[in-house]
């Protein structure tokens, strides 16, 4: 099939990539998943959190810092880390320790939709068109995965 131009329906392309991706995603889970068999999640996760820091203080050094607003933005930096990075890296962690890596693997498609649901529901902020037609192709993507698993 090399160097050859090969006809296919549209839905059988998409299926094709859909399924290329989700195999991507759940290979990548997939190891996370192994490691976390070998070692526990909490220090798997603190590891990867402690990994960031070198390079987002090297990014830091770079930028002129003003005393009277730096302490209050730390402070807040640092919640947002051990609420949003900290803690959802552990729980993932937990959760593809005691799940299987494909089905780890969809959840991530899923966060997206989180998120925009999110947005709508809490915030107010209004939904376009091409964040629906987004949310409706992660929709049928996952569909397509969880009917495909065994």
């Amino acid at each position: 099939m090399d160097g050859e131009i090969v006809r296919t329906t549209a839905s059988d392309y998409y299926r094709y990539r859909i399924g290329a991706l989700s195999e991507l995603i759940a290979r990548h889970a997939g190891g996370a998943k192994s490691l976390l068999e070998r070692h526990d999640e909490g220090r798997v996760s603190l590891y990867a959190v402690a990994l960031t820091l070198p390079p987002l203080a090297l990014l830091a050094s770079s930028e002129s810092i003003d005393p009277a607003r730096a302490l209050p933005a730390l402070l807040w930096v640092f919640v947002l880390a051990a609420t949003s990075t900290a803690l959802v890296t552990w729980l993932w962690n937990w959760a593809l320790h005691r799940t299987r890596a494909g089905t780890m693997g969809v959840l991530i498609f899923v966060q997206p939709l989180v998120g925009l649901a999110a947005s709508t529901l809490v915030l107010g902020e209004r939904t376009g068109a091409l964040a629906l037609a987004g949310a409706a192709a992660i929709l049928c993507g996952v569909a397509f995965e969880v009917r495909r698993q065994p």
